[in-house]
């Protein structure tokens, strides 16, 4: 219900982001859990999504990694955009900082190696989204290379070094796992 109210500002939304508006980012959940549930949004200090979690857990920093700032963040300037914080109704202190993938973004504390055993002072490097990930495992880091995967859904992903100016809203641009690359992707 919430995407579809949102609808009539896709043209605005992918201009800034290069994604529609869709229920699969996290943005949109997070407009639901303020409009639906209120009380736990005051009381939210950071919206994370899992590997972000996993980098507080093991640094005790707050970031999250450019292939999960869909929605919010703008695809050309790398930043929280505040024109989509207006949309999603989203306030910027509630996010973690943005970091380009492969970056350090930390490295693993004492009381994560009391935990686990591991050292100290190992460094945690993002790595990017799922499909991110899977179009360097199957070769996806220079032109003319395309990526095809199923699963829950199936994926076309394909590299370019650069939002292309005539970006169309049937694919998705979104940033690699690649420093200074995007990924073009279209789904079913």
């Amino acid at each position: 219900h919430l995407c579809e109210m949102l609808e009539n500002l896709n043209d605005k939304v992918f201009s800034l982001c290069g994604s529609r508006v869709n229920p699969v980012f996290s943005a949109s959940k997070m407009t639901w859990i303020r409009e639906e549930r209120p009380e736990i949004y005051e009381k939210t200090y950071k919206f994370m999504v899992i590997p972000d979690y996993l980098i507080y857990l093991m640094t005790g920093n707050l970031y999250t990694d450019y292939t999960y700032g869909s929605l919010l963040m703008n695809i050309r300037t790398h930043e929280w955009d505040d024109e989509l914080l207006e949309i999603f109704r989203v306030e910027k202190e509630k996010l973690c900082n943005l970091i380009e993938p492969g970056s350090v973004c930390g490295y693993t504390t004492e009381r994560f190696a009391e935990i686990t055993g591991c050292k100290t002072g190992i460094p945690v490097i993002t790595a990017g989204g799922d499909q991110q990930c899977g179009a360097i495992g199957q070769g996806v880091v220079k032109k003319g290379t395309l990526s095809v995967t199923t699963g829950t859904g199936g994926y076309l992903i394909a590299q370019t070094d650069q939002v292309p100016d005539n970006l169309e809203q049937d694919v998705i641009c979104n940033f690699s796992s690649v420093k200074g690359q995007y990924i073009l992707e279209s789904s079913v």
